[in-house]
């Protein structure tokens, strides 16, 4: 009797042993919800089940937690589907009766399915490193975005953001990207927060990193060139608001040199047009407001191994060829997104009285008054897009750099505040069209929207002059 009792609560007490598992890997309080859900469920069946066999609550018990593992997976993306999901699929199997013998192997599939799954995802995890390679992922906006905490990613053979479905091999640019993060998840050595900072930095995938080794972007070689002590709070995926919080949610454990320099990296694809969260005049920020990358339930089935990798193979992780524009160049086929080239081609009368200008105003003013009450020198880096830059040289290489409606518009609200502007489009399209000219290259990658490592060397040596480092 005890070895049948055993046997019946296995697959009660492997699930439970499961969830507590999967509750380490992402947020509790939303699984915890989640699993009340799943509760509410079991008992309002199990009660609907009662004078049933015990072959066919075995049947149900098991069918149920499947489907959770398989939420869990990221085979469902919302909760109320899973929901709808569980209630049809137990529903279907009450009315239906099961013979003794088909639920046994039923029984046992589902069992051995569900250990395939975790067991393939606990392999995945060992070898990929779920840590670095779930780090970041598109979330929902406004909230504020940092890494894990001192993880660390090495990938040997990478490619860019823009190759679609169906693209040549030739059109690969296959590269190396690594990078580390500190103790507060950003992409510094911890030996930074121990000294006072000469400059820090606030940007997105353009100051971070993206299919890129760490040691090739123009922070570190920045820091590397003036031997200075630079504190990045970049993050890729963040925008003008992101950045403007995370400088005050930071300050505090940052200590600055006096006259040191706060460099505001503003890009041009897709910093204009972006959602705001709370702009606060007293900067009152709190640590809460962060969302570490990977941490929540959403991110973790989204980033989860099993589920990139099948991913991959049903799909792919690429681009949608519709919102690429695509350019034949002497190095071969260069690609660009529609959206930042359109944002490119927008007069500056069209942007001045929009929410989005009105927003950056607001933030630009409360982060000028205070950096400056803090006796640091505010800086805006502008980056043009590669269409602005590329496209231009290709139709017509005697050609010269036509600033953006957003770069005028940046500028001028720099010069209300009294900040320093810095445009590296100027510079990135004088060296682009000699490189071009010279070898048939650019200083972005020809499948990336990100500049490549001569173009982060570019970006560092115009910082390196304009501001006399």
């Amino acid at each position: 009797m005890p070895k049948k009792l055993l046997l019946r609560k296995l697959p009660i007490t492997s699930a439970s042993l499961l969830y507590f598992v999967l509750s380490f890997l992402s947020d509790r309080i939303i699984l915890i919800y989640i699993l009340a859900i799943l509760t509410g469920i079991n008992i309002l069946m199990m009660l609907l089940m009662r004078n049933e066999s015990a072959e066919t609550k075995a049947v149900f018990a098991v069918a149920l937690h499947l489907f959770f593992f398989l939420f869990m997976f990221g085979f469902f993306e919302l909760p109320v589907y899973s929901i709808f999901i569980f209630l049809t699929v137990n529903f279907t199997l009450y009315r239906t009766r099961v013979p003794a013998n088909y639920g046994r192997r039923y029984f046992s599939l589902l069992i051995l399915m569900s250990v395939f799954l975790a067991f393939t995802e606990g392999l995945l995890r060992i070898v990929t490193d779920i840590e670095a390679s779930g780090l970041y992922s598109n979330l929902e906006y406004p909230q504020l975005n940092v890494f894990k905490n001192s993880a660390s990613l090495k990938q040997s053979k990478v490619h860019g953001d823009l190759i679609h479905e169906g693209a040549e091999i030739s059109e690969f640019e296959y590269r190396a990207q690594s990078f580390h993060s500190d103790r507060y998840g950003y992409l510094n050595e911890d030996e930074c927060y121990l000294n006072p900072v000469d400059i820090i930095i606030l940007g997105d995938s353009y100051s971070a990193v993206s299919a890129i080794k760490q040691e090739e972007i123009w922070v570190e070689i920045l820091k590397d060139e003036t031997k200075a002590n630079v504190c990045n709070l970049s993050v890729s995926g963040n925008e003008p608001w992101q950045e403007f919080v995370s400088f005050f949610l930071m300050k505090d454990k940052i200590k600055t040199k006096k006259n040191g320099i706060v460099i505001w990296q503003i890009f041009e694809g897709n910093d204009f047009k972006t959602f705001y969260g709370d702009i606060r005049e007293d900067c009152n920020y709190k640590s809460s407001d962060l969302v570490v990358l990977n941490e929540h339930l959403e991110n973790f089935r989204k980033t989860n191994n099993f589920n990139s990798l099948l991913g991959r193979i049903l799909k792919g992780s690429l681009s949608d060829n519709n919102s690429l524009i695509e350019f034949d160049t002497k190095a071969g086929v260069m690609h660009c997104l529609k959206s930042y080239s359109k944002m490119a081609s927008i007069p500056i009368g069209e942007l001045e009285n929009t929410s989005e200008a009105e927003h950056l105003r607001m933030i630009t003013k409360i982060l000028a008054k205070k950096t400056e009450e803090m006796n640091l020198k505010l800086v805006v880096l502008y980056i043009p897009s590669k269409c602005s830059v590329c496209r231009i040289i290709l139709e017509d290489e005697n050609s010269s750099y036509r600033r953006s409606g957003f770069s005028l518009l940046t500028e001028k609200i720099c010069k209300e505040n009294k900040i320093q502007f810095i445009e590296s489009g100027y510079t990135l399209f004088s060296k682009s069209r000699e490189i071009y000219s010279d070898k048939g290259n650019f200083l972005w990658w020809l499948d990336d929207s990100h500049l490549n490592p001569e173009g982060n060397k570019v970006i560092a040596d115009t910082l390196i002059a304009n501001l006399k480092l």
